[in-house]
């Protein structure tokens, strides 16, 4: 209770910004461009998937280089295959959680399988 006395004044402060929130009077962009809830769910799992996809692209690089250039030493072999398993791995388990979120999506927002593509 020792930071109270500051409430207050603290609620003063926000009010003006709850009320400009409140009426766009500024025309400030919409961030959203207009697009509705299941077109930014979209976005946000193609853009996912971008992402896995480039770090499967790096982690499948690293293990080959790592195979390439071990030497026949059988200690850098298996750590990169290790690194190139878990890749495939990773891909595999990205792949089928977007099947799942696309099945999912479906059914809840548009009553059948599979998700909207960004055009």
């Amino acid at each position: 209770m020792k930071y109270s006395k500051y409430l207050p004044a603290i609620l003063v402060l926000l009010m003006p910004a709850s009320v400009l929130a409140v009426s766009n009077t500024y025309n400030f962009p919409d961030p959203f461009a207009g697009a509705s809830i299941p077109m930014i769910i979209s976005r946000v799992v193609q853009t996912g998937l971008s992402i896995a996809g480039a770090l499967f692209f790096v982690m499948f690089l690293w293990g080959g280089a790592r195979y390439l250039t071990a030497g026949g030493d059988s200690k850098h072999v298996e750590s990169a295959k290790k690194i190139l398993i878990n890749a495939v791995i990773g891909l595999v388990i990205v792949a089928l959680s977007y099947v799942i979120v696309a099945q999912i999506f479906g059914i809840i927002i548009a009553g059948g399988g599979g998700v909207q593509t960004v055009q």
